[in-house]
């Protein structure tokens, strides 16, 4: 097997330890990208160009169920719902540990013998929903809906005062979405450029119902740096806050005086026949992902397949190059890099400048590559995929060797 610094790059035969039952298949965690915060967990803070297997003994072979990724953070969550984390920990200790980075997945400790659901991290604040509904946040006065700026978690209030669940909490740089079970948002945060939806720039500190919600029912919410999107019941996708390379996808000639919504608005250029499952959000552009399994994007030119003549130039467009024989189920976005994971396994990657497109070097895609065979190693099935900024955490499988 090649090395490069110290790990051995995957193959179809270098499998994770883990015992993840996978339809009786062994499941394994390998990541890539930037690592000089110790963010890709491989003992080291080099930067790696292609996947390279995790070391999981320290799950004692329990299966992962999700991974995740902060800006320069990672985290995964086993079955049974024990939240390990990696990476830089910030001003704020975000992995939940001390104040150096852990170079391999660790389990935090305020969290043993409580089961995980979800976790959500930012550049200055981590969420954590409890299976049991309760949720922990902890990091920057900002962003964690608590008062004051606190290294070590603590119960959101505000959702335990309102007997609220929320089904999912997304986080960006400086604001928090959260959808409940009964499909309404709230949010809270730095209200800058109307990332909140509230219909003004007021920042807020508590998780606040956005107005809209009112009158319309959602299904799924994801944050991107300085704006959010979201899903109608109906499948339709919505977005706010700013929108100064289209990310929003509205046109620049239907905004008003400066490039931002303050209110949820639909993306505009998609036909209304289409049903949305899922977003995707990086810096500057997003995606959604349809129940057909094809993908739409729009925003900054660095990421969108459209040949355009200017940065600030709308387009919404459909991802069809390579990917028409796939059955896409899964996307995910880092910084101003993509991924989609089809039915079978297959990877694709695209976008701009960056280490996590696996190409030996820091680089620029415009259409998707299908990652099946490089420099000699077979790429397994991936099943999830998780980006930061410049790195990327997958779980995968190997359909050759049972359990």
């Amino acid at each position: 097997a090649k090395v490069t610094s110290g790990s051995a790059r995957l193959s179809v035969r270098r499998l994770s330890s883990a015992t993840a039952a996978a339809a009786g298949k062994k499941i394994g965690l390998m990541t890539w990208g930037e690592g000089k915060h110790g963010q890709l967990g491989l003992g080291d803070k080099e930067t790696q160009f292609f996947p390279t297997v995790v070391d999981d003994e320290m799950l004692d072979g329990e299966p992962i169920a999700s991974v995740h990724c902060g800006p320069d953070s990672s985290a995964l969550i086993t079955e049974s719902g024990r939240l390990f984390t990696w990476g830089s920990p910030g001003e704020f200790r975000l992995t939940g540990h001390d104040d150096d980075p852990k170079l391999v997945p660790t389990e935090v400790p305020f969290f043993k013998g409580k089961k995980v659901a979800d976790v959500s991290l930012s550049q200055n604040t981590t969420f954590v929903t409890l299976d049991d509904g309760e949720v922990w946040s902890w990091g920057d006065a900002t962003l964690h809906a608590r008062e004051g700026a606190e290294k070590e978690p603590a119960i959101v209030k505000e959702f335990e005062r309102r007997g609220m669940t929320p089904a999912k909490i997304s986080l960006g740089n400086q604001h928090g979405l959260a959808i409940m079970g009964g499909g309404q948002i709230y949010s809270w945060g730095n209200g800058k450029y109307g990332r909140l939806g509230h219909g003004n720039i007021t920042s807020l500190q508590f998780p606040t119902l956005v107005p809209r919600s009112q009158m319309t029912d959602y299904r799924y919410v994801q944050a991107g740096e300085a704006f959010s999107t979201a899903i109608t019941v109906k499948g339709h996708i919505e977005a706010w806050g700013l929108n100064d390379y289209m990310q929003l996808g509205i046109p620049s000639a239907a905004l008003d005086i400066k490039p931002m919504e303050t209110s949820p608005a639909g993306v505009q250029q998609i036909p209304m026949e289409e049903e949305f499952v899922k977003t995707a959000c990086g810096e500057r552009f997003a995606m959604g992902l349809t129940e057909k399994g094809t993908i739409y994007e729009w925003g900054r030119q660095t990421i969108t397949r459209l040949v355009i003549q200017t940065e600030y130039q709308s387009g919404v467009a459909f991802v069809d190059e390579k990917m028409t024989d796939y059955n896409i189920t899964n996307i995910a976005a880092g910084k101003t890099f993509a991924a989609a994971i089809a039915e079978g396994g297959e990877l694709f990657l695209w976008g701009g400048y960056s280490q996590a497109l696996i190409t030996g070097e820091k680089s620029f895609y415009r259409s998707p590559l299908l990652f099946a065979e490089k420099d000699d190693f077979v790429f397994p099935k991936v099943v999830d995929i998780a980006g930061g900024t410049d790195h990327a955490v997958a779980l995968f499988i190997d359909e050759d060797l049972d359990l």
